[in-house]
C-alpha cells in the first residue's frame, strides 16, 4: 500500500502516511491512543499491530494518528466501522489528495483527469473510471 501511494503521489519512499481510526478503537492499536482529531501527536504503534498496518507505521514504530468520533463525522465513522467489520483492521490509511509539492485537487473532475487512480469519492458520490 505504501509503495503504491508513494508512486501515485510522486513521494520519496521514507515519507510516512497517517492512520485514521475511530476514537474508541485507538487505544487497542496505539499508545497512548488518546483522542487526536487534528493529528497533533505521535503515537506508538502497539507491537502486535506493526505488521498489520505497515503503510502507516514509521520505521521507528510511531504513527501520526487521526481519530474520528461518531458525533463529529458520522459518515467517516461508518466507513471506518464497516472497514473494521470487513477486514478486522480498525484503521485506514489517511492521505491528502494532492501531488507532491502542489495544492489539493479543486474538484472531482481535476482529480479524475489526473489519471492515477480509478476511484474518487467526492461530493457524496463514488466515481469510477471507465477504461476503454
Amino acid at each position: 500500500m505504501k509503495d503504491r501511494l508513494n508512486q501515485i503521489k510522486g513521494r520519496e519512499p521514507h515519507r510516512p502516511f497517517a492512520p485514521i481510526c475511530l476514537v474508541d478503537e485507538a487505544p487497542a492499536i496505539f499508545a497512548p491512543g488518546t483522542p487526536d482529531p487534528y493529528m497533533l501527536f505521535d503515537h506508538d504503534v502497539r507491537a502486535e499491530w506493526v505488521s498489520r498496518i505497515p503503510a502507516v507505521t514509521r520505521l521507528d514504530g510511531i504513527a501520526r494518528l487521526q481519530t474520528v468520533c461518531q458525533g463529529d463525522d458520522p459518515f467517516l465513522a461508518a466507513v471506518l466501522a464497516e472497514y473494521h467489520w470487513l477486514s478486522g483492521v480498525p484503521a485506514l490509511c489517511n492521505t491528502s489528495a494532492n501531488l507532491n509539492g502542489r495544492g489539493f485537487f479543486p474538484n472531482v473532475e481535476s482529480a479524475m483527469a489526473w489519471g492515477e487512480v480509478d476511484r474518487i469519492w467526492g461530493e457524496g458520490v463514488l466515481y469510477q473510471r471507465v477504461h476503454d
